[in-house]
């Protein structure tokens, strides 16, 4: 498994962000990078970044998960694949409540997870 680190950017400045990306992925002997930011709505949970190819071209994400019927599984899967890790939500439509599982395999994993969080 690759490791993972926080890059912190200010995203209204896209040439910024390709020269981090750039430098950490030679830092890091990456392949490829990916930096996303959530933006969580009443009527979607929407995901901004860019992804940086292995052959160097920077593609610019632009995705959404809208709140509907699928939408604990769609946020579910978009959470994982955020994290790296698997992610399940148990909710309950009647109370509104619910718990947010995320499952890590190592103390290292977790260590992955939380930076991704922090």
């Amino acid at each position: 498994e690759q490791g993972r680190t926080v890059l912190t950017a200010n995203f209204l400045q896209p040439n910024m962000v390709e020269d981090r990306m750039r430098e950490l992925r030679n830092q890091l002997g990456a392949d490829q990078m990916v930096v996303l930011r959530p933006k969580l709505g009443k009527q979607k949970t929407e995901l901004t970044g860019y992804f940086l190819t292995a052959d160097g071209n920077l593609r610019k994400i632009d995705a959404a998960v809208t709140k509907d019927e699928k939408y604990m599984d769609n946020l579910a899967k978009l959470l994982a694949d955020t994290l790296g890790a698997k992610v399940s939500i148990e909710h309950s439509a009647q109370s509104g409540k619910g718990k947010l599982v995320v499952t890590y395999n190592s103390l290292d994993e977790l260590d992955g997870i939380l930076a991704h969080i922090h």
